[in-house]
């Protein structure tokens, strides 16, 4: 009976925790028009005319990859279906940032325990940037719905075959990997999610791992071939990975964005791409020390904020809050921000100092590692660190856990 109570309070805590993230991403969307800026003009340029043309192509006419395809892909389903609506997308927004409160408290669940689960749950359904990129055409809300459900698949769903395991997941990871190409090298995230749940042995995550890779290149190949046809080159998402390599490697970095140079604004995205990103190369060889201090910064900036979401939404923000309630808005997400990340630094070195060596591919600490480390050495902006935040959540989560099972203990200990 104990047993079933407990499991009924979870369940019961994670309808609570679910509907309280719906309610305020369903609030926001209604309350804040969608205001297409930076990004978004492009996401939505490019979704336009794959819905009305069938072409991922510049609205010159001119065929591209320079932008990862996925997510002008999605949003070119819904444009299908709604017509010219960013309002549908943030309803889309609103479906996928619930869902992915979901899967971070099954995750968590699974990787950790119940308690950390409902904990790093709240915390999500809470963050204010989650909340802001409601009304935000953008890749990052996507990017980590599939993600998180690629784990999902690899570690709880409900599959005996390995092989059907690593079809599904490699299947949801392409998806990743065509809103985000930093998802290409994350078949190794699958498999510490395997190891560190401990629900296979080594000949079950063989099967699974050459079942997600060989399921992520069949998906890829055909778009591969398109760009081969169209563009001449064997690209395989997207060009803009050398131009944001350059960004965060050259003389004149700051570690953050910057716009190209105009010396290849007439060379091909294929040209450019490759000369771009011999530039990037050949700084970092011939000013090490200078590349070293970009990276420590470009880790920096991708973790000392959290302003984009009110950014990218002052459009329709500013005229209702004025310039103090932008200010004031942006302070709380960045307070918040910070908060969390001081939790999930904590719950990052208690996991470690109670796991030792095995925390090293727990794949919270594992994920938020792999994309910091990515953007300390390609270019770096507080939204980068985006994709780390479903797995912050579940180890501030951990770190909320430890303190109430010390808290408890010394409660116990004052009692006896």
């Amino acid at each position: 009976m104990a047993i079933l109570s407990a499991d009924r309070r979870y369940w019961r805590w994670f309808l609570i925790i679910l509907a309280s993230g719906f309610a305020l991403r369903l609030a926001w969307a209604l309350a804040v028009q969608v205001s297409l800026e930076s990004d978004s003009v492009v996401y939505d340029q490019l979704a336009w005319n794959l819905a009305t043309h069938g072409a991922y192509a510049w609205d010159s006419g001119d065929l591209t990859a320079y932008w990862p395809v996925g997510t002008a892909f999605v949003y070119s389903l819904i444009y299908r279906l709604f017509g010219h609506s960013p309002e549908a997308i943030a309803a889309l927004n609103v479906l996928i940032g619930t869902m992915s409160i979901a899967l971070i408290m099954a995750l968590g669940r699974r990787w950790f325990s119940e308690t950390t689960a409902i904990a790093a749950g709240a915390i999500a359904a809470l963050w204010p940037s989650q909340i802001e990129f409601t009304s935000v055409l953008a890749s990052e809300l996507l990017f980590n719905f599939a993600l998180l459900l690629s784990l999902w698949a690899a570690s709880a769903v409900p599959i005996r075959s390995w092989w059907m395991k690593g079809l599904l997941a490699g299947g949801v990871l392409a998806g990743a990997a065509f809103v985000r190409p930093t998802a290409l090298l994350l078949p190794a995230l699958l498999v510490a999610a395997l190891l560190w749940t401990r629900v296979a042995d080594w000949r079950a995550i063989t099967r699974f791992t050459v079942a997600a890779i060989v399921t992520m290149a069949i998906c890829i190949t055909p778009w591969a071939l398109r760009n081969m046809r169209e563009l001449g080159a064997p690209v395989l998402i997207s060009t803009n990975g050398a131009a944001n390599f350059w960004m965060g490697n050259n003389p004149d970095s700051t570690g953050a964005y910057m716009p190209l140079p105009g010396s290849v604004a007439e060379l091909s995205e294929v040209d450019r791409s490759k000369l771009l990103g011999d530039r990037a190369r050949h700084f970092i060889l011939d000013q090490p020390g200078r590349a070293a201090l970009l990276f420590a910064n470009k880790l920096l900036i991708t973790h000392d904020r959290e302003t984009i979401g009110v950014v990218w939404n002052e459009g329709s923000l500013r005229p209702a809050l004025g310039d103090f309630g932008i200010k004031a808005t942006k302070a709380a997400s960045t307070a918040y921000w910070w908060l969390v990340l001081a939790l999930g630094c904590l719950g990052g070195f208690s996991l470690i100092a109670r796991a030792g060596w095995r925390a090293l591919y727990c794949p919270a600490l594992m994920a938020w590692g792999y994309f910091a480390f990515v953007h300390a050495v390609t270019v770096g902006a507080d939204r980068y660190h985006f994709p780390s935040i479903p797995f912050i959540a579940m180890l501030a989560g951990y770190a909320l856990t430890l303190a109430r099972r010390r808290r408890f203990d010394t409660l116990a200990v004052g009692r006896a």
